[in-house]
């Protein structure tokens, strides 16, 4: 029997970003288990996107890693 869990998507850090000409977020996917297997402040990230992802997507342009387009563009690592 697998043991339940529970997510939530948690912002990690937001910045301005040119390409979008809007403020985004790093989002993380953390699963937690349950209460009963480990203590809740233990997590599993299994997803990271940025909140304009999608967008970036439908234009023309090569952006970052966050839309999928352009794996040697982090912005929000330039961002720290």
């Amino acid at each position: 029997m697998s043991t339940p869990q529970q997510y939530e998507w948690t912002v990690v850090k937001s910045h301005w970003c040119p390409a979008a000409n809007s403020e985004v977020a790093l989002l993380e996917k953390r699963v937690y288990p349950s209460a009963d297997f480990l203590s809740t402040e233990s997590f599993r990230v299994v997803e990271q996107r940025c909140t304009h992802d999608v967008e970036c997507n439908l234009n023309d342009h090569v952006h970052c890693k966050w839309a999928g387009t352009n794996p040697y563009n982090d912005p929000f690592a330039e961002s720290q």
